[in-house]
């Protein structure tokens, strides 16, 4: 497909203002009359030079009469006993000039296309850091959450080993014992026979202390509850600390 190179900043040349004076056309008028004369002339000539051509024949191209001598005012156009001459004709319209301009467009698109491709990429990795975000932050939340359940059940923890738990686990009318009648009950209660329960519980008041944990009644039951009944006059220790 054949085409020629026109500037865009053509319409404001100062040559095309002086043709436009001279014509009394437009400026862009004059660009369109312009085109109309380079691609009559651009299949005709290979080095500007078109025999046998006549400032007539580019007046009647234009459409415009005294065209062809406002181009020769502005030394846009030669007229030459057997023809006329586009000077500079190799700096725009030859095949090498073409190539150039083609090859400068090629540039330009691939320019524009690495650009789009690059802000496109750029948008995906956008969305991508904003989705590894958000499964963090919900990662984090879903963190937090399990760390509240899990102080939440320590602290129901400590709370059963405290009193009113252990409580539960007293005789039948222990609740309005004081600490020294419920021992003095557990001695007397044949199920600990041979047991010094007031030294167990000394025992287990101590452990608690070092372990930091809450002496309740519930626990010094579990506590005399592992312990094996005396063999030959001797106590053994609890198996398994609480």
């Amino acid at each position: 497909m054949s085409w020629i190179k026109i500037r865009t900043n053509l319409a404001t040349d100062p040559a095309v203002a002086a043709i436009g004076i001279c014509t009394k056309m437009h400026p862009r008028q004059v660009v369109g009359c312009l085109v109309a004369v380079w691609c009559w002339a651009d299949p005709l000539t290979a080095d500007g030079f078109i025999p046998h051509a006549t400032e007539r024949l580019i007046d009647d191209i234009s459409g415009k009469r005294g065209f062809a001598a406002a181009m020769v005012g502005v030394q846009w156009l030669c007229v030459e006993t057997s023809g006329i001459r586009f000077p500079n004709w190799d700096r725009h319209h030859s095949q090498s000039a073409k190539a150039r301009a083609g090859e400068s467009e090629r540039k330009r698109i691939a320019r524009h296309g690495g650009e789009k491709a690059a802000a496109s990429v750029a948008k995906m990795s956008g969305q991508s850091s904003g989705q590894s975000s958000g499964q963090t932050t919900e990662q984090s939340l879903d963190q937090r959450r399990g760390e509240e359940r899990r102080e939440e059940n320590k602290t129901v923890g400590r709370a059963d080993e405290s009193a009113p738990a252990a409580s539960s686990a007293k005789p039948a009318g222990a609740n309005q014992l004081s600490d020294a009648d419920w021992l003095k009950s557990l001695a007397d209660d044949q199920a600990y026979a041979g047991i010094n329960v007031g030294a167990e519980h000394a025992r287990m008041v101590r452990w608690c202390e070092v372990n930091r944990k809450q002496p309740s009644r519930r626990r010094f039951i579990n506590w005399l509850n592992r312990i094996e009944k005396p063999m030959g006059g001797l106590f053994e220790r609890p198996r398994v600390q609480l």
